[in-house]
């Protein structure tokens, strides 16, 4: 969808969950939050309704992003810094810098309302990523290894 609607932020960032902002963990953290983040995985979410902020599509459209066992929830407070914004999980359809007005529009009129994918999604590794120009880069990988139950971190 994204790669329709929104080319230009299909080529600078994948589709993806937001878990923490880079403003939400101090550069001496990381590792911490990393593991902090394998302990919590797997992650269980449901995809919602394609949906606007603001009620306005030119705002940016998303899937909100159901946290069906918590693990979201239990990795926001662990390792975040002070001063945490307002967060809502979601997967961004188009963004207001990138996106047409009216491809925004169109995205929001058509299937409003319309369920993308209504099973659950099970998410057994996260990854770190850091803006780098005009597009982002992983810089760490976290995920279960062999059954260990130990992380895998991967820089």
């Amino acid at each position: 969808m994204r790669s329709r609607f929104d080319p230009a932020k299909a080529a600078q960032i994948g589709p993806h969950i937001t878990l923490l902002y880079e403003t939400d963990i101090e550069e001496t953290t990381v590792d911490s939050t990393l593991v902090a983040i394998a302990d919590a995985l797997p992650l269980v979410v449901r995809l919602g309704v394609v949906s606007c902020w603001g009620h306005d599509p030119a705002a940016g459209t998303y899937l909100p992003v159901d946290d069906v066992n918590g693990a979201i929830t239990a990795i926001r407070p662990r390792g975040a810094a002070d001063g945490l914004h307002e967060y809502r999980p979601h997967v961004t359809l188009t963004h207001p810098r990138t996106a047409a007005a009216d491809d925004a529009a169109s995205l929001w009129l058509r299937p409003a309302g319309q369920e993308i994918w209504s099973d659950a999604i099970t998410i057994d590794a996260v990854a770190a990523i850091r803006q780098d120009g005009e597009t982002w880069k992983v810089i760490a990988t976290v995920g279960r290894s062999g059954g260990s139950g130990q992380p895998d971190l991967d820089w």
